[in-house]
């Protein structure tokens, strides 16, 4: 297939925004065609000889220090593998007891900033309000008496998944405003966000 079949069909598998891939070659077809048929891709030239080329590529992904030194690799490796068992099951319910899946939604702690401020960075896909949260934003809002942050975090037969989901409320008078509400897209699919909303309200 051609190239930006394949980075369509790499976004599906892997539960990917097009606007997630760079794509690097040396043929100056291959980079037109993914340029015309994909213009959410970031389209880069290859330059191997050049020692800036790297340190280039490297630059667009400007997530990946917050990271923490997590193994993406790895992360979308089981999801694949979670993908691939979906398929053997008739509902939801029957899949999540088949991995054994265990989840636990509670109110954010400061050492989940961290995660929780990469998670808001990092999710366009569902991503409500499209809020973006530095960890000293969410330092302020854990101090906050009129702000509450809950996390979700589950981890299955596959490997833990770490915190895939988050809920910021804001207090106004008697009503409470859902100010943020994200959830990664490797878990779509999976019921957790009605876990955390029905743990908000």
């Amino acid at each position: 297939k051609d190239k930006a079949d394949n980075i369509r069909e790499l976004a599906g598998e892997l539960k990917l925004g097009i606007d997630s891939f760079v794509f690097v070659d040396d043929q100056p077809y291959e980079l037109g065609l993914a340029q015309l048929f994909l213009p959410q891709v970031e389209v880069v030239q290859a330059d191997y000889g050049h020692p800036e080329f790297i340190e280039y590529v490297a630059s667009l992904f400007t997530n990946f220090a917050a990271s923490g030194g997590v193994n993406r690799t790895e992360l979308y490796r089981q999801q694949k593998e979670r993908e691939r068992m979906k398929a053997r099951f008739y509902t939801l319910h029957e899949y999540n007891a088949y991995l054994q899946t265990e989840v636990d939604c509670r109110l954010a702690r400061r050492e989940d900033c961290d995660r929780l401020s990469e998670l808001s960075m990092r999710t366009n896909q569902f991503n409500l309000a499209q809020s973006r949260y530095t960890p000293e934003d969410l330092y302020r809002l854990l101090e906050d008496p009129n702000y509450h942050i809950f996390c979700l975090s589950a981890k299955d037969r596959f490997g833990d998944m770490g915190i895939v989901a988050m809920a910021v409320l804001r207090e106004e008078a008697a009503d409470c405003v859902l100010e943020g509400l994200m959830v990664s897209c490797r878990v779509f699919g999976r019921g957790f966000e009605t876990i955390l909303l029905d743990t908000v309200k």
